[in-house]
């Protein structure tokens, strides 16, 4: 599993962004890696 690590200025997105941000490159992450999205275990991994 690839370890990504985001850094952006302290107020440049919502929590709500942050939010939607994370999840969508966490099922990039496991698209890549060929897990399963519905996955729970695959999900916890993320």
């Amino acid at each position: 599993m690839p370890l990504i690590q985001v850094t952006a200025s302290q107020g440049a997105l919502t929590n709500s962004e942050k939010d939607a941000f994370i999840s969508r490159l966490s099922n990039a992450v496991l698209t890549a890696e060929g897990a399963p999205l519905t996955s729970p275990g695959a999900q916890s991994l993320v």
